[in-house]
């Protein structure tokens, strides 16, 4: 099974990523038309940024589709092993290439640098581990949300929506907010740790939080149905929804 999953995993990232190819034709067709054209280095980072997203939500969503497909879902409770190794089978070989991708870009190309101004190398290195920390966990999340999404139904729009509101949360909302925590707040105090574990705090915790109420129901796969767990999820998702499209509100607000 672990040969099947890294075959999907292999390709499902070689047909997203192939997206990178249409970058030098939009470089070049843009230097034909515009004067002040960006430099190529421009289009690379944002298809890279781009294509990254796409490629964490294509592999989760599609965790589940050969079982889908095949109506195989009864198959896997029936494998003869515990959930815990079907969950890491499922997402291993899929959260490993995406955070191989990380690598590569940290290595080659980095993100920006983070908009809070400092000539402390402690805190540089904070801020770059910080970024780390967000990235590496965001695309978990967003595999964990596929694989719950795996073992209910996954083509439910509602829940399908409202996991979205949850993972993509540190993507814009999060990181919004933990500036203007700095801004208002944590500019004041001179304590450099507790400057980069508020920011954390303010990005992740909430997508977090909201996913682990589910991770339970996990344990119950073998005794309900995908619909009776979606609408389980649904309704544990209910208040931690509702806050963080408050945030998301706010976070628009705010800009």
């Amino acid at each position: 099974m672990w040969k099947k999953e890294i075959t999907d995993t292999l390709k499902q990232t070689a047909l997203v990523l192939s997206f990178l190819l249409v970058i030098p034709a939009v470089f070049w067709i843009n230097s034909m038309r515009l004067a002040d054209n960006q430099p190529f280095s421009h289009y690379a980072e944002a298809g890279i940024v781009l294509s990254l997203l796409m490629l964490t939500l294509t592999l989760a969503y599609h965790m589940f589709s050969s079982e889908d497909s095949d109506n195989a879902s009864e198959y896997l409770k029936s494998l003869p092993f515990s959930r815990w190794k079907l969950l890491s089978i499922k997402i291993l070989p899929r959260l490993g290439a995406i955070w191989i991708f990380i690598f590569v870009y940290f290595c080659f190309v980095g993100f920006p640098p983070a908009q809070i101004s400092s000539t402390n190398a402690f805190f540089r290195i904070g801020l770059i581990i910080q970024e780390l920390l967000i990235v590496s966990t965001f695309s978990l999340m967003i595999m964990l949300s596929g694989f719950l999404l795996g073992i209910s139904d996954r083509k439910n729009p509602v829940l399908v929506t409202a996991l979205l509101l949850l993972v993509l949360y540190p993507l814009f909302p999060g990181p919004v907010l933990a500036i203007r925590l700095f801004e208002n707040v944590l500019m004041h105090q001179r304590n450099q740790l507790l400057i980069l574990a508020s920011i954390n705090t303010v990005i992740l915790l909430p997508s977090v939080a909201s996913l682990c109420i589910l991770i339970p129901l996990y344990k119950s796969w073998d005794c309900a149905s995908g619909k009776i767990r979606s609408q389980i999820m649904l309704q544990r998702l209910v208040i931690p929804t509702a806050l963080i499209a408050a945030l998301w509100g706010l976070a628009f607000t705010q800009m």
